[in-house]
């Protein structure tokens, strides 16, 4: 029996795009919230596919063959960031994205292990200090095996259906709490709060590096959520007159065209940013700031809120889940050495 990692020609794409299908049609079966868009190439737009990427410079397509037939592939790209990216602080700025992870079941037990080896061979020769893979929550197997090999969670990607009830009792946060839509004259307190939030999750994460202009970037994209108000806003806790805490908010269509694919077709809830101010965390602040979101976007007709939060915060950790958030993708990272 013969057996091998090879680099990936063109005669292999029916066979990588059928093991793709095959991965998402088993997820989807034990998930329905997932698409039934296959992942396979990171960080891409849905107009690219294997067959684009195979001759590119930055791009590497590997396969597990056995007698001839492909069993197995994986896909990488070399991801570097520059200050000026829009969410240059939020990932490692240098780092080899993994789309396409897949065995089939016939496969050898070892060939996920072989595929992530030579996968982390190339990010060496790319020089890039860190893999990175966007895997769905529902594929226990894979969650494991990648947990054998020293991946560990990074990021969720968590869904709340726009219908789900909650029970937790807002905490009293005392008189003078005021949550109301943002204004201009609130960009300095947010962007604030924002950077305060920002500063936090990099002491937690030491692959976070705060990009220079990343107060610049913020109050950007809070200005233009504010001016909107229809289709994106930003909600305050005031006190005092001063902005304590803050949401900014998205709606969005979402289809197998998202690169990777997300969730099932629909209208959703994007919570992008969320923060309060230190000294007042934990006094339900960010609980009653939720519920006038949760009006806003019921008000829209979405299907569901999504977020992306960082696995061990301990705040968002315990947070998010008890207002019936649930993870259906992680990020999973594996650090050099």
């Amino acid at each position: 029996m013969s057996y091998r990692i090879r680099s990936a020609e063109r005669r292999d794409l029916a066979a990588l795009t059928a093991l793709a299908e095959a991965q998402a049609r088993e997820r989807k079966a034990r998930d329905p919230r997932l698409p039934t868009g296959a992942q396979v190439v990171p960080f891409l737009s849905a107009g690219h596919s294997l067959a684009d990427v195979l001759s590119w410079r930055h791009h590497s397509t590997f396969v597990a063959e056995q007698d001839g037939v492909i069993v197995g592939g994986v896909n990488v790209h070399r991801v570097e960031q520059r200050e000026s990216d829009q969410f240059a602080t939020y990932y490692p700025r240098r780092f080899t994205s993994i789309g396409l992870l897949a065995a089939h079941p016939t496969a050898p037990a070892h060939t996920i292990a072989d595929l992530l080896k030579r996968a982390h061979e190339q990010a060496k020769r790319w020089k890039t200090p860190f893999l990175l893979t966007q895997n769905a929550c529902a594929d226990q197997p894979l969650h494991d095996a990648l947990c054998a090999l020293r991946f560990r969670t990074y990021y969720h990607y968590a869904l709340r259906q726009s219908h789900a009830h909650n029970s937790i009792v807002s905490p009293l946060v005392g008189a003078g709490i005021l949550v109301r839509p943002a204004l201009t004259r609130d960009l300095d307190d947010i962007v604030r709060l924002g950077m305060d939030s920002v500063y936090y999750h990099a002491s937690l994460e030491r692959t976070m590096q705060v990009a220079r202009d990343e107060p610049h970037k913020m109050r950007e994209r809070l200005a233009l959520a504010i001016r909107d108000g229809e289709h994106s806003s930003v909600i305050v806790a005031e006190l005092d007159g001063v902005a304590v805490g803050f949401y900014s908010i998205y709606v969005q269509q979402i289809d197998d065209t998202w690169t990777p694919p997300l969730y099932v077709s629909g209208r959703y809830g994007l919570i992008a940013e969320v923060a309060v101010n230190k000294p007042l965390r934990g006094k339900g602040i960010a609980r009653q700031i939720f519920t006038a979101v949760d009006e806003w976007f019921r008000a829209r007709d979405v299907d569901g809120y999504w977020l992306i939060y960082l696995q061990h915060n301990p705040l968002s950790s315990r947070f998010w889940p008890r207002l019936g958030f649930a993870p259906v993708w992680e990020v999973m990272l594996k650090d050099e050495g």
